[in-house]
């Protein structure tokens, strides 16, 4: 549900997970390692998942930030989101076909994609577009 989504503190079972990022990181605070943090980030669950996730991390480094995402479900119930700052839905991405979502105002502001599982099997390719207004 909801409350689960957006919980500060997520849980997830999956026995059998790629993970993979690639691009460049949108935080600048080098002491961290944010491995969420890439232009674009490839998740796949090889055996059933079940729980939430986070798939990318993203500080606004520009006013508008375009998220793209593509899903492959082969079994079970998925959800993916794009949060923001505060642990809000912003907006629920279309796990039957690619779909893509603009922030506007996003310089400064934080913001998480999460993946809600229930039994399911799938590979999502997440990626972001920063620009200027």
């Amino acid at each position: 549900n909801d409350n689960d989504i957006c919980a500060e503190n997520n849980a997830c079972y999956c026995v059998l997970m790629g993970f993979s990022s690639s691009g460049s990181k949108s935080y600048s605070d080098e002491d961290y390692d944010y491995t969420h943090d890439a232009d674009f980030i490839k998740f796949s669950a090889n055996s059933p998942l079940s729980g939430v996730a986070i798939l990318q991390l993203t500080y606004g480094t520009e006013d508008t930030i375009t998220f793209d995402v593509e899903c492959e479900r082969t079994e079970g119930n998925v959800r993916i989101v794009l949060l923001d700052e505060n642990l809000n839905i912003v907006y629920d991405f279309d796990v039957a076909q690619r779909s893509s979502y603009t922030v506007n105002d996003a310089k400064g502001k934080e913001f998480e994609i999460r993946v809600a599982g229930e039994s399911a099997k799938f590979t999502v390719n997440v990626a972001r577009q920063f620009s200027s207004n």
